[in-house]
């Protein structure tokens, strides 16, 4: 089970547990899609990476 007591107070709502393959776990209190379809066009505009963090910037509607 996954500990929620370091979570912040102001995550009520239901919380979900991101999985990525046998990669990386992460919980998540955001809105996710079934698929990128759902989302309409969207542009990936850069990435960065530093131990530990992989981080992907988008824009949507483009």
């Amino acid at each position: 089970m996954y500990k929620t007591v370091r979570l912040p107070e102001q995550v009520s709502r239901t919380l979900r547990i991101i999985t990525i393959g046998s990669y990386d776990s992460c919980p998540c209190a955001g809105e996710h899609v079934g698929h990128t379809g759902e989302i309409g066009h969207f542009k990936i505009i850069g990435h960065s990476y530093t131990p530990g963090k992989l981080r992907i910037r988008y824009k949507l509607g483009e």
